[in-house]
């Protein structure tokens, strides 16, 4: 027992350790953006939390659009006395009113042990949304069990975002003094327009009436908090169909210090009368719902949405998009080289195992996609399937059976060590095999648990086997001095039995950097010396790998950017990034003599 309770103490007092990524070093960490997003030709305040931030001097978004008009520093309150918080509410009712002078506090304290803070000084000055935060800050008790030290700094940014912005998904970063860049945060421009949920209800009044979107398509923008349901009122119309998609888990995929390590948002949508017509969990292994509905009459509908086990923090931030019509489920993109052949046609004729030969095709319910192929003994052969990874529900099996029906090879899951991507199980299958014999082989494609419909897209590659490989970076950011370093690890992953050297380079004006990740070795660090002084926030760097294969044939790939994040304390993942900035770090001030 004693064990077990030591046990629990380390993960609490290891929690803010967990819920950073892990390549941060010294570098700012944003936790969250709240909102999520705005509608384009708008200004917002944008609450952003996280750690290292109290230097926030500028942000960087991917394509452009947003002007960054002000940064206000949100001061860390400090718990305060009874006697205090209700002076203080009592003065901040009193503004709201127009009273500017403060109310006498109780003739039984003495105010010089009241705690200070900037904005407890200068509560005049504060506007509306400061004096939201701070009223939050004094009524939510504080619960050390639920606390998040690394999302506890905030800092409010007010952006104008231009008419013309690209609309779209977006990565935001913010640039310190000191401290250099951030890791990103998805960042929606929208051109419809936004409805957000109350930032915050005060317990000791009736809980205000839920805000009312009158029409679609629309944004709906909220966080959920502890114990949460956040409620908005829809007006839809009788006989048309609507779509509402969340994203809510996809902001934050994997979160180190909660289990299961990720937000799961549930929607339910309640009629007119108040009764309960649907309810959406995940969208088949997607823990973000998508409620697709037909409004059988007019009227004011309730879309609610919380966590599935009733949890909550600043950072179960999320919005949902409002659309008429039945959006389709999103297909794919083939991410082998090369123009897929129809499964139909491929079933009908005997496979051309030609390098890069790739299959594309849908499974239906039940089936089992079958396949031939002409193979010579001793040819070594390959077969590869990308679906989940691609983001369809199909989790396949591959099997090889030869002319007499027997089953020479098969395969399931392939596991990689990396974990790219947001998805939890890595269960596309890949299997490789020596051809026993001169015989016509079959081809087996089918679902572990029997699914299948429209949405089971599937590509299939086969062929010999390629001698290859692919980098990943663990962070997208490193942050230097002029004329100084920071490191960066570079993640290969060798296919099909490449196991050379593999030059890592990169080569920009302004940063340099060499090594070589070994034979055998499938990983490397990286140190990349910046040349320019301090002239711009942030730059671009890329990072290219050379090899070569035993045949002597010059292989060069790109890096993929990505960060990597642990899950649940546990588990550790490479998130996919757009791309790779150096930070110029100012350089340290002399001392004095």
């Amino acid at each position: 027992m004693k064990r077990f309770t030591f046990f629990l103490w380390t993960l609490v007092l290891l929690a803010p350790c967990f819920s950073l990524p892990l390549a941060a070093n010294d570098a700012p960490y944003l936790g969250y953006l709240y909102p999520s997003g705005a509608r384009r030709g708008t200004q917002i305040r944008l609450l952003i939390g996280g750690q290292k931030l109290w230097s926030v001097r500028d942000l960087y978004l991917s394509g452009g659009g947003v002007r960054l008009r002000k940064i206000v520093q949100v001061p860390n309150l400090p718990p305060v006395g009874g006697d205090q918080r209700q002076f203080i509410l009592r003065w901040l009712d009193g503004l709201t009113r127009g009273e500017v002078n403060p109310p006498p506090p109780s003739p039984r304290n003495d105010l010089s042990e009241w705690r200070r803070s900037p904005w407890f000084d200068n509560l005049t000055e504060l506007d509306e949304f400061e004096k939201l935060l701070l009223v939050r800050d004094l009524m939510t008790p504080r619960n050390s069990l639920q606390a998040a030290p690394a999302l506890r700094q905030m800092v409010i940014l007010d952006l104008e975002i231009a008419p013309d912005a690209k609309v779209g998904m977006r990565e935001l970063r913010v640039v310190t003094w000191g401290k250099g860049v951030s890791a990103p945060k998805y960042f929606f421009i929208d051109a419809e327009p936004h409805f957000a949920e109350s930032f915050f209800d005060r317990p000791d009044r009736s809980k205000s009436e839920s805000v009312l979107c009158n029409q679609v398509p629309a944004v709906l923008d909220g966080r959920i908090m502890p114990g949460e349901t956040d409620q908005f009122r829809v007006a839809l119309e009788k006989g048309k169909q609507y779509t509402f998609t969340v994203v809510g888990r996809e902001f934050q995929p994997f979160i180190g210090d909660a289990v299961p390590g990720f937000f799961q948002p549930v929607l339910t949508l309640a009629g007119p009368d108040g009764k309960t017509l649907l309810v959406a969990d995940d969208e088949y292994f997607r823990p973000d719902p998508v409620m697709r509905f037909r409004a059988e009459e007019s009227g004011i509908y309730t879309l609610s949405i919380r966590d599935n086990l009733y949890r909550g923090r600043e950072d179960f931030v999320y919005r949902i998009a409002l659309a008429e019509g039945f959006a389709p489920y999103p297909k794919g993109v083939n991410p082998f080289p090369g123009k897929p052949i129809a499964a139909n046609d491929a079933a009908k004729q005997i496979l051309p195992f030609c390098p890069g030969a790739v299959i594309g095709g849908v499974l239906a319910q039940g089936k089992t996609e079958t396949f031939r192929f002409q193979g010579k003994k001793g040819d070594a052969v390959v077969l590869q399937v990308a679906a989940r990874s691609v983001g369809s529900p199909l989790d396949g099996t591959l099997r090889v059976r030869d002319s007499r029906g027997k089953v020479i090879a098969q395969g399931d899951d392939t596991p990689s060590a990396l974990n790219i991507g947001s998805f939890m199980q890595q269960v596309d299958p890949r299997i490789a095999f020596t051809v026993p014999e001169d015989a016509l082989y079959t081809v087996e494609l089918s679902d572990v648990a029997g699914q299948g419909g429209a949405d089971y897209f599937y590509y299939l590659k086969a062929g010999a086997p390629r001698p290859d490989f692919r980098l990943y970076t663990n962070a997208s950011y490193l942050n230097a001095r002029p004329n100084s370093s920071d490191r960066i690890t570079v993640h290969a992953e060798r296919l099909d039995g490449f196991d050379g050297d593999i030059v890592l380079r990169c080569d920009m004006p302004y940063a340099k950097g060499k090594t070589v990740l070994r034979k055998g070795k499938n990983s490397a660090v990286l140190s990349i010396a910046a040349k320019l002084p301090f002239t711009r926030a942030v730059r671009p760097l890329v990072i290219r790998g050379e090899g070569k294969t035993a045949d002597g044939k010059s292989l060069v790939h790109e890096a993929v950017i990505a960060d990597e994040f642990i899950q649940a304390f546990a588990y550790t993942h490479l998130l996919p990034a757009g791309e790779l900035l150096l930070g110029h770090l100012p350089l340290p001030r002399a001392k004095k003599k």
